[in-house]
């Protein structure tokens, strides 16, 4: 039996990918407010307006 958990783990480069294509103009503002939601996170936690 396999129990899930609510507990997840997102890798650091993760983030960084995503820190890394908004800072690039690779993805827009709302794209990586989007992403980061995916994951539990927002822009302002990153220090993003």
């Amino acid at each position: 039996m396999i129990i899930l958990s609510k507990i997840y783990y997102t890798p650091k480069e993760y983030i960084m990918y995503v820190k890394a294509n908004y800072e690039n103009s690779k993805i827009s503002y709302e794209e990586m407010k989007e992403t980061l939601e995916f994951i539990g996170l927002k822009p302002e936690e990153l220090g993003y307006i």
